[in-house]
């Protein structure tokens, strides 16, 4: 199949957190299947652009990728220079597919696909989730939905959703025949760094830190931890775009915990596999999280997860045995991961259930294998009626 996906952001972008690294995977995935991917993407870096060529392809990581211009609003990545190259190069491809709802570059691909009967596929990647829509932007979310946002979603030929929590959550309900599941995939091999054994009683969070990521949570948890098990120490990762970082520093500083924690940033696959080979736990305390693929990192390193039952994939985690799933408390997420850096033998079992998990469901071949599957059925069948 010739693929096109059309992005709001992509690689290097990576502080836009973890859709952009499962969307290059999946790219990645299904070039080794056979097929033919473009990419087409604004340069977008958050408050800056990525400094690259525009409006020709170029390799990344062996991916044909074409940047084009962002314009304001940057937060709506709108770029007219996109939305004219879909114009022209759309009829080109068997199938376009645009992970995100609210942005500049879905409604386009949408509009440009349904215009020239091309069949299109979007995935929300949780932004239809009531409870998002309730704790951030309800009104706003809403009548993006009722308005712009309307024809991508009533005209798309499917919804991919990339867990079944995700889809059971989905404000709006599809038809089965317009939506499929298919979770996000992980290359492995791209890990093999992370998998040492830990040698001290460290908690990672690995992700943006953002206020639905439950950065209060491990504030409130974390004086506990530390009072249970003196020697931990807590890694904080990923870019602060929420400017939270400065409220959280004093909550650590006023309950005397400051010290035990680091503050590494954003960083790149090699220091991520660095903090994962030294992390004896992977903390997620999310009050939404559609997927996880931090958390899927850290089980494919053989490292036991704390999640809250508010990550999608909370309940495979639980039947697998590959970590401790909590409710939105801090008194019990603090327990959860003093019990893992207090019992070797306990997070050694569950990061090995972690890792067979990963290697049986979130590998990147049969992840895209189940996506090719679904695209090759879509296109197959046509688009729908207008």
């Amino acid at each position: 199949m010739n693929l096109l996906f059309v992005v709001p952001c992509y690689f290097p972008a990576t502080r836009f957190g973890g859709p952009v690294r499962s969307v290059h995977a999946l790219v990645k995935g299904l070039q080794a299947l056979g097929d033919r991917v473009s990419v087409y993407t604004t340069n977008s870096d958050g408050p800056r652009d990525l400094p690259c060529a525009l409006g020709e392809p170029t390799a990344v990581d062996g991916v044909p990728v074409t940047y084009f211009q962002v314009e304001r609003p940057r937060g709506y990545f709108r770029s007219p220079a996109l939305d004219a190259a879909l114009a022209r190069d759309v009829r080109r491809f068997d199938l376009v597919y645009a992970p995100w709802i609210y942005a500049y570059t879905t409604q386009a691909a949408a509009r440009r696909a349904l215009a020239s009967r091309v069949p299109f596929v979007v995935s929300p990647r949780g932004m239809l989730d009531r409870d998002a829509i309730r704790r951030k932007g309800r009104w706003r979310k809403t009548a993006f939905l009722a308005t712009l946002g309307r024809r991508a979603l009533a005209h798309a030929d499917a919804i991919h959703f990339t867990s079944a929590g995700e889809r059971r959550d989905c404000l709006m309900r599809f038809p089965g025949e317009r939506s499929f599941v298919a979770a996000n995939g992980v290359d492995l091999d791209e890990l093999a760094g992370g998998t040492a054994p830990a040698r001290e009683p460290v908690a990672l969070f690995l992700g943006r830190l953002a206020a639905i990521k439950g950065l209060d949570l491990i504030a409130a948890a974390w004086p506990r931890v530390v009072a249970a098990v003196p020697d931990a120490k807590l890694v904080l990762a990923g870019p602060d775009d929420e400017g939270l970082a400065a409220g959280l520093r004093r909550a650590f500083e006023e309950s005397g915990t400051a010290a035990s924690v680091t503050w590494a940033g954003l960083v790149d696959a090699r220091a991520r596999n660095a903090l994962l080979a030294r992390a004896a736990v992977l903390l997620n305390p999310s009050y939404l999280e559609s997927f996880g693929m931090s958390i899927v990192e850290a089980m494919a390193c053989g490292k036991p997860v704390v999640v809250t039952d508010r990550v999608n994939i909370a309940p495979e985690i639980a039947a697998a045995g590959a970590g401790l799933v909590c409710p939105c408390d801090a008194a019990e997420i603090a327990a959860a991961v003093v019990r893992l850096l207090s019992d070797a033998a306990l997070a050694g079992t569950m990061g090995g259930a972690g890792r067979a998990l990963a290697h049986r469901e979130y590998a990147i071949g049969p992840a895209a294998r189940r996506v090719h599957d679904a695209f090759a059925a879509i296109a197959a069948r046509g688009p729908r009626a207008p």
